[in-house]
């Protein structure tokens, strides 16, 4: 049904519709934790031009990153013995202030579920 579906798309790589490299890559969303079986998913990919998958791929890596790294500051900060609160409104607004204009609460939300849920990690808990 993907292949099918990705057929009406104009000068869409030939590999793209190898069932073959569908599958490897659902294969490779879940075992991102992006995907579950059962999960309905829809995704929209620019693949060039302004905001391309590319360029926000690298944004969102980036402010990933330094949310970590806020993070890893404020833990410092609190002492770092006990589980820490997020503001997330704050963490948006450090964002912003290292240069992620873009960063909102609901961004910043998105990037802990992505960052959080290390399977088999004792304190990865949501």
């Amino acid at each position: 049904m993907l292949c099918e579906a990705l057929s009406g798309i104009e000068n869409l790589p030939d590999k793209y519709m190898d069932p073959r490299t569908i599958i490897n890559e659902l294969n490779n969303m879940a075992n991102a934790g992006l995907i579950r079986e059962g999960s309905v998913m829809t995704a929209f990919i620019r693949p060039k031009g302004k905001h391309s998958a590319a360029d926000l791929l690298d944004l969102f890596s980036r402010m990933e990153k330094t949310m970590a790294g806020l993070m890893a500051e404020l833990s410092q900060e609190s002492g770092g013995d006990k589980a820490d609160l997020i503001n997330l409104r704050l963490m948006a607004q450090r964002l912003k202030d290292k240069g992620f204009q873009t960063a909102t609460t609901d961004i910043c939300t998105t990037l802990l579920h992505i960052m959080l849920p290390i399977r088999g990690h004792p304190e990865a808990k949501v």
